[in-house]
């Protein structure tokens, strides 16, 4: 095969994976709270009045009016959200913060969440004991790129690089679950075999076993009906554990992705509980417009 084509194969093979996960939600009853637009934001080492806005994503150069940031070591993100009927059916809230440059500290209601020096990858949070039905504030302070320990964070050698703005530069939101819950599943799609490989991440939270089967979906943008799905068998799950499960879905004829076909799939999946056979949690109540991330990191 010459280079040029199989460059171009390979390449629409990427595609095929990481379009496989760009899907929109389809639950009409949200269990994530999405916490992206407009906060507040405070610029120094404890917080005091809020003069400035940031849009979310967005790092503190985005600040409005213009802030100063290269004179300042840490910034405090602020805002509000409500919680209905969420802490009344499910048991568990996951606060995620898809990136945070550099490190981030969260307090919910005033108090303490927890912190994490991570930077380039997702960071999660349990949070149910702290919320309350209504009215909640969230703040998350990041800092300064020298606020992060040297042996805790690698960059590389970018020498063209001059500046390291911090900010949250990912999406932030609060997802509910049960104790069951599919924590994160990665995507490994084969189109020569005409199905995509699945590795799911299930945990079981509660202090008993649980036994649960997982169904998958492959769907074709804005087509009707899935193009393939499969079953898991039932698997038990240990009290207080996590899981890996594989699972193959098949898509029949898959279609790369092109510039002149750009061709969506959308990906799905659920646990159903042995009890009553239905679906509690599906693979949607993840974050949807961070599915990219949550399957590749």
């Amino acid at each position: 095969m010459p280079k040029k084509s199989l460059a171009v194969s390979f390449l629409a093979c990427m595609t095929f994976i990481l379009l496989l996960g760009a899907s929109q939600s389809k639950c009409k009853d949200s269990d994530t709270i999405y916490l992206d637009g407009d906060w507040q934001l405070y610029a120094g080492t404890t917080p005091g009045e809020y003069k400035y806005k940031v849009q979310v994503p967005g790092l503190v150069d985005l600040a409005r009016p213009k802030l100063n940031w290269q004179k300042q070591q840490w910034f405090y993100y602020r805002r509000t959200f409500t919680v209905k009927d969420q802490l009344t059916k499910y048991t568990r809230a996951w606060l995620k913060i898809d990136g945070a440059f550099w490190g981030a500290k969260v307090w919910i209601n005033g108090q303490e969440v927890g912190s994490s020096l991570r930077c380039f990858a997702p960071i999660e949070f349990e949070v149910a004991k702290l919320l309350r039905k209504d009215d909640n504030e969230i703040v998350i302070r990041v800092g300064a790129y020298k606020t992060v320990p040297s042996d805790k964070i690698l960059l590389g050698y970018d020498n063209d690089k001059t500046a390291y703005i911090p900010g949250l530069w990912g999406d932030v939101g609060i997802t509910f679950s049960r104790d069951q819950r599919i924590r994160n599943f990665l995507l490994m799609p084969e189109p020569e075999q005409e199905l995509v490989k699945v590795k799911f991440f299930v945990q079981n939270l509660a202090d008993q076993p649980k036994k649960i089967r997982i169904h998958a979906e492959v769907q074709g943008r804005d087509l009707l009906g899935p193009l393939g799905e499969a079953d898991s068998d039932w698997v038990q799950l240990a009290a207080k554990s996590e899981q890996e499960v594989l699972l193959s879905v098949p898509v029949p004829k898959p279609i790369l992705w092109t510039p002149e076909n750009p061709f969506l799939y959308d990906f799905d999946a659920g646990i159903y509980d042995e009890t009553t056979g239905k679906k509690f949690f599906t693979a949607e109540e993840l974050d949807e417009k961070n599915r990219e991330a949550q399957e590749f990191c």
